[in-house]
């Protein structure tokens, strides 16, 4: 039982330290995009 307890508190705490790194992920990801859609379109225009 109190093993059950201690391995509920683990994946919550991985979930929750990986949900705060996926934001870091994520914005850094949107960032990413948002640039190689402004290069596609910047060559684009170029062309």
């Amino acid at each position: 039982m109190i093993f059950l307890i201690f391995l509920i508190f683990l994946i919550f705490l991985i979930f929750y330290k990986t949900k705060k790194y996926d934001e870091k992920a994520y914005k850094l990801q949107k960032k990413m995009i948002k640039t190689k859609i402004y290069n596609s379109i910047v060559q684009t225009k170029h062309q």
